[in-house]
């Protein structure tokens, strides 16, 4: 049991439509692009994503910004490989000087996984930090494949100096950003989030409830596409409770 997703903004360059067949023999057409995987202390590692290409689909624009999601692949001093679940790409004239005004500053992509630790933690240069590898194994190009990943919980950050280092050969799940390229030439990442020890979770009898609800949310005064809170309790459940027709 193991994966490696990332999401985040990504720069797409040089799309190409191309078919490629399937295990059932059916010929399934995705669109390629260039892109790289961003380091929030420096460099890039080079990347090729794919998305699916429905008919009569046009790759996009050159420099055309996308908030994707995708599986991932790592090789260590190589081009990286994403597989999209998910691809959006932000509205407007890549060539334009505003096309990235509105859109957030979030260049260094997220990263999560969840393997097994490899080794003992060891510090890296700035003294305070601890790196870890987990390997992790994930389905990218129709095939699986191993990715090692260096996880390290970084010295600047006070939370992390009193939570300890995972013990090799146990099972985590990490999220974190892309940081840098370790010093074997693959991704090393800055974590967020943590869980030691992953298996399955254990039977809790009885069930439980969900905690009563509290006053009205505020109702908002235009309609939204994203929604900040419910228009009102008494609509939700009404269209619950309401027969097909």
């Amino acid at each position: 049991m193991s994966t490696l997703t990332t999401f985040g903004f990504f720069g797409l360059g040089a799309g190409r439509r191309a078919s490629a067949r399937t295990r059932n023999g059916n010929t399934t057409f995705f669109c390629y692009y260039t892109t790289t995987l961003q380091c929030s202390a420096g460099g890039m590692i080079p990347a090729e994503l794919r998305v699916y290409s429905p008919r009569d689909d046009v790759p996009l624009a050159d420099d055309t910004i996308a908030f994707v999601v995708a599986r991932l692949f790592v090789p260590l001093n190589g081009t990286a490989l994403l597989d999209a679940y998910s691809l959006f790409p932000v509205p407007g004239d890549p060539a334009s000087d505003a096309y990235e005004a509105a859109i957030p500053d979030m260049p260094y992509p997220f990263v999560y996984g969840l393997g097994i630790v490899r080794s003992k933690w060891a510090p890296l240069p700035d003294g305070t930090s601890k790196a870890f590898t987990v390997d992790v194994h994930e389905r990218v190009r129709d095939e699986q494949k191993p990715t090692s990943v260096q996880c390290v919980f970084p010295g600047g950050t006070p939370r992390w100096q009193t939570v300890p280092v995972p013990n090799p050969n146990s099972y985590i799940h990490f999220m974190g950003t892309c940081a840098r390229i370790s010093s074997e030439g693959g991704l090393s990442v800055d974590i967020e989030s943590i869980v030691f020890n992953v298996g399955p979770s254990p039977v809790t009898a009885g069930g439980g409830s969900l905690p009563a609800a509290g006053g009205p949310p505020a109702t908002p005064t235009k309609r939204r596409k994203f929604n900040s809170a419910l228009s009102s309790p008494a609509a939700s459940s009404s269209a619950a409770a309401s027969p097909a027709v």
